[in-house]
């Protein structure tokens, strides 16, 4: 079958009118709005209905999704793939039901705000990461795009590695110069797989290794052409970073780190500049902080772990690391926590993303 695209000024009604269709994102559909009439098609290129009306489930699914969606629209150009009105009109036609179990709407207490930013991120393309990171069509293609041009590495696996814990993806994919460099890349996504073999410390351990690994990539790119490395040069150069980051793991604990982390410039437009200082640390020191911090605890105890009991210490949304960083932000809104550093925000586990807006309330009560 012939790709569909929507046509510019269909896609800008939907966007303009999501707060009015927000009960079809929730439980109704588009079949009378998004009709021929209002799309384009294209004869250059075809899409396998069957692969793409198999795309289904939660975040467990991601890496079958993925391997569909490349098979379902095989010649699809880089070029094509930065089309909004192609993504726009799958999430709003076949995967529509997909999108809507994959991303589940936030409770309507929340606010109508939240739930509007919540169908931007996931059935439209919001910013240039959005295509890889939160529009919930085009994420599976361009990971997929990415992990195949490591033609040494079984496409499934570098997908399981990738998928395991996104953030070093995402993080990765917000570093332009790097990402670009397809043996950077590829030594990279040699690392995950290595990683997923062997302790998975790489993908897991955001704060004391894989942020801090990524950053001196960045730091790489700055003063080299990474494009002109061969893929042994960028496995050497990946190695001399490897050995200084573990180094300076083995010098101080993963707690102390909290003062370290800082916002990248280059991994997103959507968060504030701020850094995590030393106030992450000192300011649990105070009385009043001190009665916040049991309360989140107490929350952690009693609801999150007794719900989710086998998340990674690393993954979850109350980890040492953001309770520190709640306490010393003090986000009493959703607004309030994507005000927080990318860095500080992403990796948390997709089944605990669910109380933020709790915690939030939590903070909010008690301030």
């Amino acid at each position: 079958m012939s790709i569909q695209f929507l046509k510019q000024s269909t896609l800008d009604q939907l966007y303009s009118n999501v707060s009015k269709n927000l009960e079809r994102y929730k439980n109704g559909d588009f079949e009378d709005l998004i009709t021929r009439d209002v799309c384009l098609v294209s004869d250059k290129l075809s899409i396998e209905i069957d692969k793409l009306n198999s795309i289904n489930g939660n975040y467990k699914n991601d890496v079958n999704n993925a391997l569909l969606m490349s098979e379902a629209i095989v010649a699809l150009s880089p070029h094509v793939a930065r089309d909004k009105r192609l993504w726009t009109y799958l999430t709003h036609t076949y995967l529509f039901k997909y999108t809507r179990e994959r991303w589940p709407f936030p409770d309507e207490k929340h606010g109508e705000d939240r739930m509007i930013s919540h169908v931007i991120d996931h059935y439209f393309v919001k910013g240039e990461r959005g295509f890889e990171r939160n529009n919930a069509a085009s994420r599976l293609w361009w990971v997929a795009f990415m992990c195949k041009r490591a033609k040494n590495i079984d496409l499934e696996k570098a997908l399981k590695a990738v998928f395991l814990v996104q953030d070093p993806i995402v993080q990765l994919l917000g570093r332009p110069t790097s990402a670009i460099s397809t043996n950077t890349f590829n030594s990279v996504l040699e690392k995950m797989v290595n990683s997923l073999d062997g302790d998975q410390a790489f993908l897991k351990d955001r704060f004391s290794y894989n942020h801090p690994f990524l950053k001196e990539l960045s730091y790489l790119g700055g003063h080299n052409l990474l494009d002109a490395l061969t893929i042994e040069e960028s496995r050497e150069a990946l190695g001399l970073i490897d050995k200084k980051i573990l180094s300076k793991v083995k010098a101080k604990p993963i707690e102390s780190e909290v003062s370290d982390i800082k916002e990248d410039s280059d991994v997103s437009q959507e968060g504030s500049s701020a850094s995590t200082t030393d106030k992450a640390e000192e300011v649990i020191f105070e009385e009043k902080d001190r009665l916040l911090r049991d309360k989140l605890v107490n929350f952690d105890k009693n609801v999150i772990s007794k719900k989710f009991p086998n998340t990674d210490i690393y993954e979850k949304v109350l980890s040492n690391h953001l309770l520190s960083c709640y306490l010393a932000y003090k986000p009493r809104n959703h607004s309030d926590f994507m005000k927080l550093p990318v860095a500080i925000r992403l990796g948390i586990a997709e089944d605990e993303r669910q109380y933020i807006d709790e915690i939030c309330q939590i903070i909010d009560e008690h301030m």
